[in-house]
């Protein structure tokens, strides 16, 4: 549980459902598709990245 306490943001999927989503309260969360994920990491970490600087 210490990852999620020290998470600044958490990435979920709009396609699965995830269980305990209660866990993550107070977190900023960034919902993505799977293949998003999969086939665009690097562009979305960055995207991710420039929302929260500001």
């Amino acid at each position: 549980m210490n990852e999620i306490s020290d998470a600044d943001v958490v990435i979920l999927t709009k396609d699965i459902a995830i269980k305990k989503e209660e866990r993550f309260a107070g977190k900023k969360i960034v919902r993505i598709g799977v293949a998003d994920a999969v086939k665009k990491a690097p562009q979305i970490m960055e995207k991710i990245a420039e929302h929260f600087a500001k």
